[in-house]
């Protein structure tokens, strides 16, 4: 429905405004997925977990949830990730960058190991031309999942995939 994502899309951007100015906020983008467009996720960036708790209570972050409720297929999933290899903040990329996510399960014992390969391939990553982000995040729970994302800014060069779902900015 159309309409519906229209509304989504204006919950989504009116959020991302407000999280903007928050206290503590560094980054706060939206990202809608490419082969399935009702699909949202909000990338941010806290300056500590104080700044990010207060964000949780804050108005724009429960008026979002309550826009959203009423045109949910699936429950709302919100998932906490400490950064594992980021580099500095960077403003985001003009025009509409195509975003990759990949979700990365190893077994608990072999994390150690998953820390430092991925750590490998987002410095080799962050020195290809198309790419101006790569960052790799380990989900708070469970330890063992990660994942890594990057911003590209010649999407035309990307193939997506299940594994690997390409989003583009909401503009």
């Amino acid at each position: 429905m159309p309409s519906l994502k229209t509304a989504a899309i204006s919950a989504f951007k009116q959020f991302r405004d407000a999280c903007r100015k928050e206290e503590g906020n560094l980054r706060c983008e939206v990202v809608q997925r490419l082969e399935q467009p009702n699909q949202f996720v909000t990338l941010q960036i806290w300056k500590d977990r104080k700044s990010f708790d207060a964000h949780a209570g804050n108005p724009a972050a429960t008026a979002l949830r309550d826009k959203l409720r009423p045109m949910l297929e699936s429950p709302y999933d919100e998932r906490v990730h400490l950064g594992l290899s980021v580099a500095p903040p960077q403003p985001t990329p003009s025009g509409r960058p195509t975003y990759v996510v990949t979700h990365v399960d190893v077994i608990p014992p072999r994390a150690g190991d998953a820390v430092a390969l991925l750590g490998q391939i987002a410095d080799a990553s962050r020195k290809e031309a198309a790419n101006s982000r790569f960052e790799v995040l380990q989900q708070t729970n469970p330890q063992q999942s990660f994942f890594d994302r990057g911003a590209l800014a010649q999407p035309q060069g990307v193939r997506s995939t299940r594994r690997n779902a390409g989003r583009n900015s909401v503009p």
